[in-house]
């Protein structure tokens, strides 16, 4: 099936969708992370369990969910295809991480009684 995008635009586009997943890690990280240095190192011991599962199971290799064109070298730019997977399944694992921690781990529950 042919890529509706093609070329330089399918290359922006691609890096568009991983700096915007970046951007989400990085927000909830700071957002939930300004509770303590205790949030922070909960999302962060969260997400390593997170990171085998996500790239066994849901990513591994994300040029089978992305068209070979988003990809400068097509299916052959085996450097990018490496980056946009590790990228992908790290930030993934960082934002349900990150998503966990919030919901479990509520303002008040650090306080002493």
């Amino acid at each position: 099936m042919p890529s509706i995008v093609t070329g330089w635009g399918a290359v922006i586009a691609g890096g568009v969708v991983l700096l915007g997943l970046a951007a989400m890690a990085v927000f909830l990280v700071v957002r939930f992370a300004v509770r303590g240095w205790k949030s922070g190192l909960a999302i962060a011991l969260v997400s390593l369990p997170l990171m085998p599962l996500l790239a066994t199971h849901v990513f591994g290799d994300v040029s089978r969910y992305v068209p070979a064109s988003v990809f400068s070298d097509g299916p052959g730019g085996k450097d990018q295809i490496v980056v946009a997977s590790a990228l992908s399944t790290v930030c993934s694992a960082v934002i349900l991480a990150a998503i966990i921690v919030g919901i479990v781990w509520r303002p008040g529950n650090d306080r002493a009684r």
